[in-house]
């Protein structure tokens, strides 16, 4: 019976959404500024969505519905891959106690979160380490978008892309040894 309510409201919002594009204002979102450094041969790296939760994202997240904000980290040096990471920030809302649960995959970290402005600050933000073997002119490239949900009374997926304009927002710097370049 939730998900049926869920469904509905979601799919209310998103079809709006569609129907209201040319003027629909959507979100905007993109990265703060990247910050990098090194410890040994670790590199962090650092980062924040910004703008992209605004509007219908409350009534999306309280729809019981598993959302997942996926993102793509690239490190490379010149035209070598180093890594390519994909991981996900995935939230599940539980309406009977009202609480919010993120799971944050590059930290393996799950936290209850009691309010939704809590879980816009904490969904937002990437922390991201991996070990590398030389930190000369690393160029790292950053990417998230939003995954489709469906809901099984409508048998139908819905691209919460929509909510983002259908842009995934992406950032680049590259690092070199001693500093950013």
């Amino acid at each position: 019976m939730f998900e049926a309510l869920a469904g509905k409201v979601v799919s209310g919002v998103i079809s709006l959404s569609m129907m209201l594009f040319s003027s629909y204002e959507g979100n905007q979102p993109y990265f703060s500024q990247i910050a990098v450094s090194m410890a040994g041969n670790r590199i962090f790296i650092k980062t924040e969505l910004v703008d992209a939760f605004d509007n219908d994202f409350e009534d999306i997240f309280r729809s019981g519905k598993q959302i997942d904000v996926s993102f793509n980290i690239t490190l490379k040096n010149g035209s070598n891959v180093i890594s390519d990471d994909n991981f996900k920030h995935t939230v599940i809302y539980d309406p009977l106690t009202d609480l919010f649960t993120l799971i944050i995959e590059e930290l393996d970290e799950t936290i209850i979160i009691d309010s939704y402005q809590q879980l816009l600050k904490k969904i937002a933000k990437i922390e991201y380490t991996r070990n590398i073997d030389s930190a000369e002119n690393i160029i790292i490239e950053i990417e998230s978008y939003l995954s489709k949900i469906k809901f099984d009374s409508f048998g139908k997926k819905y691209d919460l892309m929509i909510l983002w304009k259908l842009k995934k927002p992406k950032a680049k710097v590259t690092y070199g040894k001693d500093h950013e370049i």
